[in-house]
């Protein structure tokens, strides 16, 4: 398939750039030297790699069949060209202008021709400011000012974490059932660290990195302290340790405080773990060798304790933790696509490195089918109109995707409430637009499931205003529940806790189609705007603060390009 020569550059408020051409990359490339991901258009699982931008004072020859556009630290866009087509794997490396030659995109095989000349590329500029998209070119940012996600990560180590030595790290909670050291707390910290890591260059990079593996030692030394009373029988695979924490802990690790791990705990973490091995690959850090075989042999784990068969073998859900739930009990906000799709590809690119020979192709199908029965469970539990999902719920064996009840409750929660589980889960299933949208199509699918979310939230948000963001003032702000749907009630004052209107609100950068698509920036912005005035004072309220932040302003999104290169 032969690329037409003049490509389209699509600017959106100088914040970021997105090429549509029959091969696309999508990146927020921000120092010379750094890497990016080609991948071709239609979207092809497995066919993507990674090019280096190498020069900014590159160009692109007038008659290239293909050329691309990036953005360096100093906010000036450059343009390069992609060149050296060496694998069947969209294979690329960026030189200088005078050494790149013309190519075809081709997944077949192409061969390199002549080298291009030096001349300027055309391109069609086209500005806008009714709404703000990322690099992805996918998903709506606010167009309001939001807290850095490092300063943000800052904060949350100052208030929330103390260290119990020179390399260990733990986050306290408090409120709820928490109190002491949880693990949900200490993976939230892992993944913020993680991701903040990622996104950042220099000393704030540094800063982040060691934030996440202090916290990782943390991670390490609850595992320690892990026995059998966490149900993980034979599984003491991470350095003859369970690879999966009790869920509480002491302030100090000193006692275990509540026996059994916590599957959405465990998930976060180990993809903070996987985010930091890709972020610091061949870096020649001393802990990396370590950090890799803990996450891969964490996904083994994951898998074989947290994870449950129905009873005629066909059908993976997610338990609550290694000691219960599964088809009796289960936690809609527990679930997490997104980290399943990126155990498997870390699965499927170390197994000969850390693991066996077919250990990767042996799970890939599990993790598959895993995926596959969150979607079709969410497509029961949530509610078409406004898609609200319920804190606890009882699928169906027999017909997951119809049927199911509120017959089962955990941690001092409603079932039938849209509260304080629930609402996660909504900021679990937008990760998995952000990274895999084309790949996440099984059931109610991610497109569907966010959508429904954010227009529902949209209808509501479109008319507050910065005097009244409280249902207690303005009750038209109330979610609504229809009878038709699990969700019974909402969470009271569900705009005056950030663990509610946050992963709430990340919904709203999926963009929608139709229905309230015109009000969706302001609703975005009124959201934005109300997470940047919150603080990081209170462990669950804060950890939100942080986690919408970081999604909000676009860093989750940004991951797409580590994570997509596992495969």
């Amino acid at each position: 398939m032969v690329i037409q020569s003049l490509v389209s550059v699509i600017i959106i408020l100088s914040t970021a750039l997105r090429i549509d051409a029959a091969c696309s990359f999508e990146t927020d490339c921000r120092v010379d030297g750094c890497t990016v991901q080609v991948y071709p258009n239609p979207w092809i699982p497995r066919s993507q790699t990674s090019f280096t931008f190498v020069n900014s004072a590159a160009s692109v020859s007038s008659n290239e069949i293909w050329s691309a556009t990036i953005k360096s630290l100093n906010y000036q866009t450059y343009g390069v060209q992609l060149a050296d087509y060496t694998t069947d794997h969209w294979g690329f490396v960026v030189r200088g202008a005078a050494e790149i030659p013309a190519f075809s995109c081709q997944s077949g095989g192409s061969t390199a021709t002549t080298a291009a000349t030096t001349t300027t590329a055309t391109t069609t500029i086209t500005a806008t400011t009714t709404q703000q998209t990322d690099l992805t070119g996918n998903i709506l940012l606010p167009t309001v000012g939001l807290t850095s996600s490092f300063i943000r990560m800052t904060e949350f180590m100052n208030q929330l974490t103390t260290t119990l030595d020179s390399t260990t790290r733990v986050v306290h909670s408090s409120g709820g059932a928490a109190g002491g050291v949880i693990s949900e707390g200490q993976a939230y910290g892992m993944l913020i660290a993680a991701a903040v890591a990622e996104t950042n260059s220099g000393q704030n990079r540094e800063t982040a990195i060691s934030f996440g593996i202090e916290l990782f030692r943390g991670w390490q030394k609850m595992c320690q302290l892990t026995d059998s009373g966490s149900c993980q029988f034979s599984g003491y695979i991470c350095e003859n340790n369970p690879c999966l924490p009790n869920w509480k802990f002491s302030d100090d690790l000193s006692a275990v405080w509540g026996t059994g791990a916590a599957s959405d705990a465990d998930g976060d973490a180990i993809l903070a773990m996987i985010i930091l091995v890709e972020s610091t690959h061949g870096e020649g850090r001393s802990w990396w060798n370590e950090l890799a075989s803990w996450a891969y042999n964490s996904c083994k784990a994951f898998m074989q304790f947290n994870t449950k068969l129905d009873s005629s073998g066909t059908q993976r859900i997610i338990r609550l933790g290694s000691c219960w739930g599964g088809w009796d009990c289960t936690n809609p906000s527990y679930y997490s696509p997104a980290h399943y799709r990126v155990f498997r590809d870390y699965m499927l690119k170390y197994a000969n490195q850390l693991g066996s020979v077919n250990e990767g192709t042996e799970h890939e199908p599990k993790w598959n089918n895993l995926i596959n029965t969150v979607y079709t469970v969410l497509e029961s539990n949530q509610c078409e109109s406004t898609g609200l999902t319920t804190n606890w719920f009882v699928p169906s064996e027999s017909n997951p995707s119809t049927g199911g009840s509120t017959s089962c409750s955990g941690s001092g929660t409603p079932a039938a409430e849209y509260g304080s589980e629930a609402a996660r889960g909504v900021w679990r299933i937008v990760l998995d637009y952000l990274w895999f949208s084309d790949e996440a199509t099984q059931g109610v699918g991610t497109r569907e499931y966010t959508r429904r979310v954010a227009n529902h939230v949209t209808s509501k948000l479109k008319s507050a205003t910065s005097s009244c963001m409280s249902t207690d003032c303005d009750s038209s702000l109330n979610l609504d529940v229809p009878p038709e749907c699990f969700v019974e009630t909402i969470h009271s004052l569900w705009l005056d806790n950030a663990f509610m209107y946050g992963p709430t609100s990340t919904s709203l950068i999926v963009p929608l189609q139709g229905g309230e698509a015109d009000n969706q920036q302001q609703a975005l912005d009124t959201a934005a705007t109300k997470v940047n005035s919150g603080s990081v004072n209170d462990y669950y309220d804060g950890s939100w603060t942080v986690l919408t932040t970081i999604t909000l302003n676009g860093d989750f999104s940004r991951l797409k390009v580590i994570l997509q290169s596992l495969y």
